[in-house]
């Protein structure tokens, strides 16, 4: 997931995936503006199948926020089954 989102970076920022690091700030580092960082959201949203409310992508700055916060959205919606959960009968 994390080189699938830098991939992402490098390809829209136009530089090399080795400068993509974890602490690059979006726009000081990459040279994102705002409308470039709602494009982004949206590719992340389509990319990761998951929603990025707009409060929330506010607070991202860097890479590594946005790795951090797929990884979340992405763990919370997997669901674990039990094993040892009977199965209910009909």
């Amino acid at each position: 997931m994390k080189e699938q989102l830098r991939a992402l970076l490098a390809i829209n920022s136009g530089l090399p995936f080795n400068a993509i690091t974890n602490n690059a700030h979006l726009s000081k580092d990459l040279g994102f503006d705002s409308l470039d960082i709602v494009d982004l959201v949206i590719q992340m949203e389509d990319m990761f199948c998951i929603t990025i409310p707009d409060d929330e992508y506010h607070e991202l700055q860097t890479v590594g926020q946005f790795s951090d916060y797929i990884l979340r959205k992405k763990a919370s919606k997997l669901t674990i089954r039990s094993p040892y959960k009977k199965a209910a009968r009909a």
